[in-house]
C-alpha cells in the first residue's frame, strides 16, 4: 500500500518509542548545513538534496524550517514542510533491521 500525502505543509518529527533505540539520524531535523542566522525562516532542499544530516529529499524536494514562521517545532527548533510552495515533496532515510524484528515508527505532523 502506498500512502500519499496532500499537498498541505506537513511538518514531521521522528520520534523513538520509550524504552528503544532510535535507528532514525537526526529524527528531529536539527542537524545539517542551514544557511542563514536564527532570523532565517526555510531553506529549500531540493531533489537529492543533503542539506539535513541523515536525510535525502526526495520527489520534488521539501522546505527546511526553523521554528519563525511556523511555531513551535515539537522537538527542538527545526521542522520539515513537505511541500516547496505548490510542489509534492518528501524525505527519505535507510537503516538496518533485522529479520523477524518489529519496529514502530511514531512522527508529529501539522499543517498550518
Amino acid at each position: 500500500m502506498k500512502l500519499v500525502l496532500a499537498p498541505i505543509a506537513a511538518m514531521l518529527i521522528c520520534m523513538p518509542s520509550v524504552g528503544s533505540a532510535n535507528l532514525i539520524v537526526n529524527g528531529s531535523f536539527e542537524d545539517g548545513t542551514f544557511d542563514g542566522n536564527s532570523s532565517t525562516s526555510f531553506n529549500a532542499v531540493a531533489t537529492g538534496g543533503t542539506k539535513i544530516t541523515g536525510w535525502v529529499a526526495t520527489q520534488q524536494g521539501c522546505d527546511w524550517h526553523q521554528a519563525v514562521e511556523f511555531k513551535p517545532a515539537y522537538d527542538g527548533y527545526r521542522m520539515v514542510d513537505l511541500t516547496r510552495g505548490t510542489l509534492l515533496g518528501g524525505i527519505s532515510q535507510t537503516f538496518s533491521t533485522s529479520i523477524g524484528s518489529s519496529y514502530e515508527v511514531n512522527f508529529y505532523m501539522a499543517a498550518p
